[in-house]
């Protein structure tokens, strides 16, 4: 999750990257739909909102989420999140660390946002 920087020396050596997430999948695509989330940032001062997140069965309260998932500034945790993010997508794959029994709606809405077959289908 730390070392997205390899995935550009790995790509300029002409190897193929892989992340392994060690926390669940249902969080993988809770950071996936963060750039949704921070443009909508404005609209969820209210705190009765509940987002649908891909990866979540059922839709959760912002008041449930820490405060600078939903701020604007470039130097909160969020930006972190969100550039770490967009380099998963450019990974040839995301080991998780889950299993489908576990977690299937959440591995098929992270299979169907970076096009990737689960391996646990095999």
């Amino acid at each position: 999750m730390f070392c997205t920087s390899m995935i550009d020396v790995a790509n300029e050596v002409g190897v193929n990257s892989y992340v392994y997430f060690a926390s669940p999948a249902s969080f993988l695509g809770f950071m996936l739909h963060l750039p949704v989330l921070t443009k909508l940032s404005a609209e969820l001062d209210d705190s009765d909102a509940e987002l649908r997140i891909p990866g979540f069965v059922k839709p959760v309260p912002v008041s449930v989420l820490p405060t600078f998932f939903l701020t604007r500034n470039k130097d909160d945790g969020c930006s972190w999140f969100e550039y770490n993010a967009t380099k998963y997508k450019e990974a040839k794959g995301i080991i998780v660390n889950t299993f489908k029994e576990l977690e299937n709606h959440a591995l098929d809405s992270v299979s169907a946002v970076l096009r990737y077959r689960s391996r646990a289908d095999t």
